[in-house]
């Protein structure tokens, strides 16, 4: 499951966009997420790390991101998946 949208406002409620899933082989996974102008807001090799919505210690603006997951699951199959989330404040 990959979330569409969250609001990384601090309030301690949907503050983190991190998918969830079983299944998935920890040692072969890479998230990317990409701003309108294709930059890397966002990188991690660690399912159990979200982006808290943050570019460079600043909050990014409110708006619609690019995700990029590519995984593989536990009998090795390789998949790459692609999508966006809106941040909402």
């Amino acid at each position: 499951f990959v979330p569409t949208a969250f609001t990384p406002n601090g309030d301690g409620i949907n503050d983190v966009f991190q998918m969830q899933s079983t299944g998935i082989d920890a040692t072969n996974f890479q998230i990317n997420i990409f701003n309108r102008w294709g930059e890397i807001v966002f990188e991690s090799n660690d399912i159990e790390v979200g982006w808290d919505g943050s570019y460079s210690g600043q909050n990014v603006q409110v708006g619609t991101y690019i995700w990029q997951i590519e995984f593989s699951d536990l009998e090795s199959t390789n998949y790459i998946k692609n999508g966006h989330i809106n941040v909402i404040k």
